[in-house]
């Protein structure tokens, strides 16, 4: 795994004094490297009919670390906000190890950003949890308005174990756009953190135009490739045409396409369902998250 995914974009790295780790970093962001999306497939639309099945329609953890990333490095870089995005595969660790020692894979500190995006991916559902650190409040969006997800408890106090700062569970649910189908859940988490890199906040989006949404993301991640975007940002999507007549698909992006020998391959993470059942940090309830503190 290339290693500026494990940092995220917005961390700097803690300096080491006499074999002591510090809490003094510097304040550049790490732009996103985005070369893996030339051996992965593209985001399909339904109105392709390049899918064989609606799997192959969810975002995959390259896409939403790639259009995350890729957001709050232009917001950091524009010093419209300083978010951090810590990758979906931590929370992936915490569900297999709820105990794991979190510095062992987080860079992340808080002088370094106001806002810690954290992309959580669960029985192929995608959620959002959003830490806003000056506030010190912790919410998760979810397109679909179910609970947090099973990892929420673990994850919160990683990244209090990390920043040393205590956050209080707040619902921001009433503020969520619903998804209207059974894959869109990346594409509403990614414009849900987009909208908060720009604004501190989520907003409701209405009409949500689905098929432009999806071909919007799909542009933004083939911008962010080749470093198209410098100045501006990618516009919003106005009607339900917008973007979805570019990159169009071809049988060859239908697959994945193996890298070179040098390159260094994703490892894939299954995790024990029945072990996260017996996971004392599930919630249940949403009064249980400030009992578990």
């Amino acid at each position: 795994m290339d290693i500026l995914w494990n940092i995220g974009s917005g961390g700097g790295k803690r300096k080491i004094l006499d074999g002591v780790n510090t809490e003094e970093c510097n304040d550049s962001y790490i732009p996103p490297r985005l070369n893996y999306l030339q051996r992965h497939v593209k985001i399909l639309l339904h109105s392709e009919g390049k899918h064989t099945s609606v799997q192959d329609l969810f975002l995959q953890g390259d896409h939403v670390n790639g259009l995350l990333t890729g957001v709050a490095a232009y917001v950091g870089r524009m010093k419209i906000r300083k978010v951090a995005v810590l990758p979906a595969f931590v929370a992936e660790m915490l569900a297999i190890n709820p105990n794991v020692d979190p510095l062992r894979y987080l860079q992340v500190y808080r002088s370094n950003f106001d806002i810690l995006l954290a992309p959580v991916c669960e029985q192929s559902h995608w959620f959002l949890v959003v830490f806003y650190v000056n506030d010190r409040v912790v919410t998760s969006y979810d397109s679909m308005k179910s609970q947090p997800p099973l990892i929420f408890n673990a994850l919160k106090r990683c990244i209090e174990s990390v920043l040393h700062v205590q956050f209080a569970y707040e619902d921001k649910s009433d503020m969520v756009t619903l998804q209207q189908n059974g894959y869109d859940c990346g594409v509403h988490g990614f414009r849900m953190g987009e909208q908060i890199c720009f604004n501190g906040e989520n907003s409701l989006i209405e009409p949500f135009y689905a098929e432009a949404e999806r071909a919007r993301c799909r542009e933004i991640l083939r911008k962010l490739t080749v470093n198209e975007i410098c100045d501006e940002w990618v516009l919003p999507v106005q009607n339900d045409t917008d973007f979805v007549n570019l990159n169009k698909p071809n049988n060859a992006d239908v697959i994945t396409v193996n890298g070179s020998d040098n390159d260094i391959e994703i490892e894939i993470i299954e995790i024990d369902e029945t072990d996260n059942k017996k996971n004392d940090t599930v919630i249940k309830k949403q009064n249980e998250i400030e009992k578990k503190l």
